[in-house]
C-alpha cells in the first residue's frame, strides 16, 4: 500500500474521529485492542496497546502488512468474510481468535466489532475492540485438572467473567442468545432426544429485503426494528422454545420434544400470519416479511451442524422462490447446494490453477460471405466434472463476485489472441468480448480497459464489448457516460439480447451502440409463429434505421439463415456455421467462404 494512500485514509479517520485530544488519549491509552478498518480490509490504526503486547509497530502493520503477521495466513480467509459483512452493511458477531506477537506468542482474544457508515449512510470503517481471555480460556482447560484453582480464579474475576460471558454467548442488541450459545443448546436438546427417543425441529429465520429498510430509513431505525421483531417472536412461540440471533437479520428458533412435523408448520403460520402485520416505527408503519426453512431431527439430520446446515439450505430455497414462505427440507436441496457449493470453492482456484480456457465463435458476414469477426467464449476445464458451459458456473462467478477477475482475464486473453493473429496476417478480424454486469459497474473499468489494451498491444479499433440490454437500461445516464469513453477510444459497442427485456426506443436512440445482436429466441420458431417473424423484421428494419449493424445469434437451420439473408440482416452466428472453437481451430476458418 503507498505511504500516501495510507496518509490520506489515517486523515479521513482523524476528520471522522475529531481532532479532540481525549479522544486520541482513549484509543492509545485503553488497556484493551483496538484495531481500525477500511471495510476492504486494509488497517489503519493499532493502538499502542496493541502494539504493547504483540511487540510490533503501527508501521510493521498498517495497510495489508498485518496478514501474516498479527494473523495467521490460515485464518485470513475467514478475517476476508468479515470484510464482506462490513461492505454489505453488517456487524460481524462476537469472535473469539487469536493475535500473534512479534516474539512467536498467541494471545487469545474476544473480539466485538462495530461499523461506521459515512454521511451517505455507506459502510466505511470497521473497529474491532478486542479483551484479551488468554487467561480466561487456559483456566477453562484446566478445569478438570484444578477446580479449586479455577473457583479462585472466579471468584477474583467474577465480574469480568459475567462481562465476557455476556460479551460471547448473548447478543448485544436483542439480548438474545447468540449462535454460540444457540449452537450448545442445540447441542443439548440433539444428546437428550436420541436418549428419548424424541424429535427436535430447528427454524432458520431470514428476513426479506431487509437491506432496503436499513438503507432507506438507517441503520438505527433497522435495529429499533430487529429489537421489535426479537420480542415479537418470543411472544409467539411455545415457552420451551429457544429464539436466538445468528447476526444481521438472521434468527433461529429451536423446538424441543417435538411430535411431528405439523407442530412446526403450525408455528411457521402463525409467525408468517403475525408478520405480515405492520410493525411501528417511530409513528411510521413498516411492512416485514421473512423466509423460512426447517429442519428435524432425526429424519434430515443427526447431529448439530448438519442440522442447521439443512436449515439454512431450506430457508435459501424459500427465498428462491419469491420469498414470505416456509421451506421443509428435502435432500434434492442439500444435493443441488453442495454440487453449487463445491463449483464454487473450485471456481476460486481456476484460475490460478489454468484451468480456463477462451474459445472462439464465428461471426459470418452475409454479404461477402466470410467470417469477420468472432466472439469470445469462456469455458472451464474443470479437473474432475471436465468441460463446463459458462451456463454452469457463470451464475456462481457472477452471485460471488468473481465474475470481475474472470471477465478481466477473459478480457485480456481475448485481446493479445487478437494481436497473435494480426501478427499471422489475418487482419480485420473483429474481437466481441461479453462483459458482464460487475464489471460494468466498477469504478475502474475504463481504466483497466486500457490498461490491457496497452498491455496486448491490440488496436481498439477490432475490439467490441458486449453488454446486454438489461445491464444497459440499470442506470442509463451512467451507461452512456461509458459507452461514450469506450466509442472515444475506437472501441465498438455491441447490445446483446435486444428484445428480451424491457427496452425502450427513446433510450435505444441515446445508447452510442454500433451493433444490435438479435436474441435467439426470436429465431426458434421463425418458421411457424408468425409474431416472431414479425418481430425480426422489426428489429433489423429498426436497426437499419438507427445505422446499426445486426447480428443474430444462434443460427441453426437453412431456414433461419435464408430468413435473415432475405431481410437484410447484416451478420449471423451460431451451430449452423461453427460451434466455439479453440484458437487454432477457428484459424482454419479464416479465409474459407462460406455459402448457402
Amino acid at each position: 500500500m503507498e505511504a500516501n494512500e495510507k496518509d490520506k485514509l489515517g486523515k479521513e479517520f482523524k476528520s471522522l474521529m475529531g481532532e479532540e485530544e481525549f479522544a486520541r488519549i482513549i484509543v492509545d491509552n485503553s488497556n484493551i485492542f483496538i484495531n481500525v478498518w477500511t471495510v476492504n480490509g486494509i488497517l489503519i490504526k493499532f493502538n499502542k496497546y496493541c502494539q504493547r503486547i504483540t511487540g510490533f509497530s503501527e508501521e510493521e502493520v498498517l495497510g495489508t502488512n498485518w496478514k501474516g503477521r498479527i494473523v495467521s495466513n490460515e485464518v485470513c480467509q475467514d478475517i476476508d468474510e468479515l470484510f464482506d459483512m462490513y461492505k454489505e452493511g453488517r456487524v460481524p458477531p462476537t469472535i473469539e481468535g487469536e493475535i500473534l506477537c512479534k516474539d512467536g506468542k498467541h494471545v487469545k482474544v474476544l473480539w466485538n466489532n462495530s461499523l461506521i457508515f459515512d454521511k451517505n449512510n455507506n459502510p466505511r470503517y470497521g473497529i474491532s475492540l478486542g479483551i484479551d481471555i488468554t487467561q480466561t480460556k487456559d483456566f477453562e482447560q484446566r478445569l478438570g485438572e484444578s477446580y479449586k484453582e479455577l473457583e479462585k480464579i472466579y471468584s477474583e474475576n467474577k465480574k469480568a467473567e459475567e462481562t465476557i460471558y455476556k460479551l460471547a454467548y448473548y447478543d448485544v442488541l436483542t439480548k438474545l442468545p447468540n449462535k454460540t450459545l444457540a449452537m450448545k443448546e442445540l447441542d443439548y436438546n440433539i444428546n437428550e432426544a436420541k436418549k428419548k427417543n424424541t424429535k427436535v425441529g430447528l427454524l432458520s429465520i431470514d428476513l426479506d429485503n431487509f437491506k432496503d429498510i436499513n438503507d432507506t430509513l438507517g441503520h438505527n431505525f433497522g435495529d429499533i426494528i430487529l429489537k421489535q421483531v426479537a420480542d415479537f417472536i418470543i411472544n409467539l412461540i411455545p415457552k420451551d422454545y429457544t429464539v436466538a440471533r445468528l447476526g444481521g437479520d438472521e434468527f433461529l428458533i429451536i423446538a424441543p420434544n417435538i411430535k411431528d412435523a405439523f407442530e412446526l408448520e403450525q408455528c411457521a403460520l402463525r409467525l408468517k400470519a403475525e408478520f405480515e402485520k405492520s410493525f411501528n416505527l417511530n409513528s411510521r408503519e413498516v411492512y416485514i416479511t421473512f423466509s423460512m426453512g426447517i429442519s428435524i431431527f432425526p429424519k434430515d439430520a443427526d447431529d448439530r451442524q448438519s442440522l442447521y446446515k439443512i436449515a439454512d439450505i431450506a430457508m435459501y430455497h424459500a427465498k428462491r422462490l419469491g420469498k414470505n414462505n416456509y421451506q421443509f427440507y428435502i435432500k434434492e436441496l442439500s444435493d443441488n447446494i453442495k454440487y453449487k457449493l463445491d463449483l464454487e470453492r473450485d471456481l476460486r482456484e481456476a484460475i490460478k490453477r489454468e484451468e480456463f480456457a477462451v474459445y472462439y465463435q464465428p461471426q459470418f458476414d452475409i454479404k461477402q460471405g466470410k467470417i469477420t469477426g468472432v466472439e469470445a467464449l469462456i469455458r472451464w476445464n474443470h479437473p474432475k466434472n471436465g468441460f463446463l458451459a459458462p451456463s454452469e458456473f457463470i451464475p456462481i462467478a457472477e452471485a460471488t463476485g468473481l465474475i470481475v477477475p474472470i471477465g478481466e482475464w477473459v478480457l485480456y486473453m481475448a485481446c493479445l489472441q487478437h494481436k497473435e493473429w494480426t501478427e499471422k496476417g489475418y487482419k480485420d478480424i473483429r474481437m466481441s468480448v461479453n462483459i458482464s454486469a460487475r464489471q460494468f459497474e466498477q469504478k475502474n473499468f475504463i481504466e483497466n480497459l486500457k490498461e490491457i489494451l496497452e498491455d496486448t498491444e491490440m488496436n481498439p479499433c477490432f475490439l467490441e464489448v458486449e453488454i446486454t440490454e438489461s445491464i444497459a437500461l440499470m442506470d442509463v445516464e451512467y451507461t452512456i457516460t461509458i459507452l461514450n469513453q469506450l466509442q472515444d477510444m475506437g472501441i465498438k459497442v455491441s447490445l446483446d439480447d435486444f428484445g428480451t427485456g424491457y427496452s425502450s426506443l427513446n433510450y435505444l436512440k441515446r445508447l452510442p451502440i454500433d451493433t444490435i445482436k438479435i436474441d435467439k429466441s426470436f429465431l426458434e420458431n421463425i418458421a411457424i409463429e408468425k409474431n416472431d417473424t414479425i418481430l425480426t423484421k422489426t428489429v433489423i428494419e429498426l436497426a437499419r434505421n438507427l445505422k446499426l449493424y445486426t447480428i443474430a445469434e444462434g443460427v441453426e437451420t437453412v431456414d433461419q439463415y435464408k430468413f435473415l439473408r432475405d431481410n437484410s440482416c447484416d451478420m449471423v452466428q451460431g451451430y449452423l456455421f461453427s460451434k466455439p472453437m479453440p484458437k487454432d481451430e477457428i484459424e482454419k476458418l479464416f479465409f474459407s467462404d462460406f455459402n448457402i
